[in-house]
């Protein structure tokens, strides 16, 4: 399980940024979601974000 996100995911996001207002509104609405509504957010981009916010789960373990 890797610690952080993958270390060239900054890079390709940036280079793949196609409207920054879109984005920062999007990173925007999430936020409102997670802290208004206590909805969950994960990256579909980081395969390991998973295990990192549910520690009791690991890279083969599921939800009970």
């Amino acid at each position: 399980m890797a610690p952080h996100g993958h270390p060239l995911l900054d890079l390709v996001q940036r280079d793949a940024l196609a409207d920054e207002p879109a984005r920062l509104a999007t990173r925007a609405r999430l936020r409102t979601l997670v802290h208004e509504h206590g909805v969950t957010v994960l990256s579909a981009h980081d395969p390991w974000e998973p295990a990192r916010r549910t520690p009791a789960l690991g890279p083969n373990r599921t939800e009970p």
